[in-house]
């Protein structure tokens, strides 16, 4: 009977707990199930409680806050004392509210129900950041003010020769905006300070360096190379393209590996850069056009770089034989089609002078005495020639037996152009420079029949 009453009084007690139990689970998942829309207590965004409030609600609270912090707020940026201001407004400057609501709403919520029943009673200590964006049209507005008032580009070093010897105006570095650091330093700022006050920036700039520096020009103290011509017999618009030419090259630095370009330095001949008609060789003939006469420029640098062992990457010779240089030594320039280049292999800079003096055009080479060790003395040799050939024209306008000479023949050359170095009088060193192709005029003779 005892043993009876026993298992009554277990069955009873088991079946107290279970129903505890029951309640307990029940009670658990309706809290919990209470919840699932609801933020968690203790949970902030931007430091504003935003705890058991729904995404409408907690959207709407942290967008009014918003709105009332910033919708008089500004951004002023500081630059060598300097200041510029732009509003929240202008910038367009907003924050992913939405998104940020959305992960407080639903922090914890795929947790055990035993752990989600917990933040509900006892809370979370836990604060959600928004992060801001801006209009690019906005911020790029506002970059290019900056960077016309603020960046500077740096200054190459200068070098001058005259006759107490060359004078160096010393380099300047530049800076440009840093665009990378002023985006981060906005987007920080803001986020990192939401107390209504203006945001304030201190401009970040990048050093730009030039490409000459004082200290390169200074290596530079004597005459390495000198060539001349004469242009006694020019007109006198062939003798202002001459001198137009030439200035754009005058005191031209050309550092070490730089390559030198006739067309890149002078340019395109225009008439609004000064330059004149004069004749031009074209077709075989010669033409009157704007920037004739320049190539006795381009031929008298390339006679002085000649002379060294600076490296020429492009030079054609002209179609015909020209008078102001030996065959074999010109070098024929047109604009966008014939170039002259050379690259400057010594170990320092090389100053290019040009000097205009009684009809004389002179070009030198500066550079470091240790940056040659000797010049080449320029040979040429003919390794072809071709004679005229004679054409004959019978005219039965004219009387029998009468002959006209209507074109005189010249000679077509092939002229190999060797830069020559001599030890002790005796020849160290001979390199082909080029190969030069002048093309012949045939004898044309006009003959009377009836």
């Amino acid at each position: 009977m005892m043993k009876k009453n026993f298992l009554i009084a277990v069955s009873i007690l088991m079946g107290i707990l279970f129903s505890i139990i029951i309640f307990i689970i029940f009670e658990i998942h309706m809290v919990v199930t209470e919840h699932d829309n609801l933020i968690y207590k203790g949970i902030s965004i931007n430091e504003i409680d935003v705890s058991l409030l729904n995404k409408e609600r907690a959207e709407r609270k942290i967008t009014e806050n918003s709105i009332k912090l910033n919708e008089n707020r500004n951004i002023l940026i500081y630059a060598d004392e300097k200041e510029y201001k732009i509003s929240f407004k202008e910038l367009k400057v907003e924050e992913n509210i939405d998104q940020i609501v959305d992960v407080a709403v639903n922090y914890g919520k795929n947790d055990k129900i035993i752990d989600k029943y917990k933040y509900v009673k006892e809370g979370l200590e836990r604060n959600f950041k928004t992060t801001i964006t801006f209009d690019e049209e906005a911020f790029s507005a506002l970059l290019k003010v900056l960077c016309k008032e603020q960046n500077m580009s740096p200054v190459n070093a200068v070098i001058e020769h005259d006759w107490s010897g060359f004078k160096v105006t010393p380099h300047q570095s530049g800076r440009t905006i840093d665009e990378a650091a002023l985006r981060g330093d906005i987007k920080e700022s803001i986020e990192e300070n939401r107390d209504g006050e203006d945001i304030i920036i201190n401009l970040t700039f990048k050093k730009s360096e030039p490409a000459i520096y004082e200290e390169d020009l200074k290596a530079i103290n004597t005459l390495v190379s000198s060539y001349s011509t004469s242009f006694a017999n020019s007109s006198s618009g062939r003798t202002r393209n001459i001198e137009v030419a030439s200035s754009y090259i005058n005191n031209k630095v050309i550092m070490p590996g730089e390559e030198f370009s006739f067309n890149k330095v002078v340019g395109a001949t225009t008439s609004g850069k000064g330059y004149s008609y004069a004749k031009v060789i074209k077709n075989g003939g010669y033409v009157d056009e704007i920037g004739g006469g320049i190539c006795q420029v381009s031929s008298t640098l390339y006679n002085v770089v000649l002379k060294t062992s600076l490296a020429i990457t492009e030079r054609r010779n002209h179609s015909k034989v020209i008078n102001y240089v030996p065959r074999g030594q010109d070098a024929m320039i047109a604009y966008g089609v014939s170039d002259f280049k050379f690259v400057n292999n010594f170990k320092y800079p090389i100053l290019i002078e040009s000097v205009i003096n009684n009809n004389m055009l002179t070009f030198n080479i500066y550079s470091n005495k240790d940056s040659f060790n000797y010049l080449y003395e320029i040979k040429n040799e003919v390794a072809k020639e071709v004679k005229p050939k004679k054409e004959t024209i019978y005219d039965y306008g004219l009387s029998k037996g009468t002959v006209i000479v209507e074109q005189e023949g010249k000679n077509g050359y092939v002229i190999n152009t060797y830069r020559v170095r001599y030890e002790e009088g005796k020849i160290k060193e001979k390199i082909l420079v080029s190969e030069s192709v002048y093309a012949g005029k045939n004898t044309i003779v006009r003959i009377g029949k009836d």
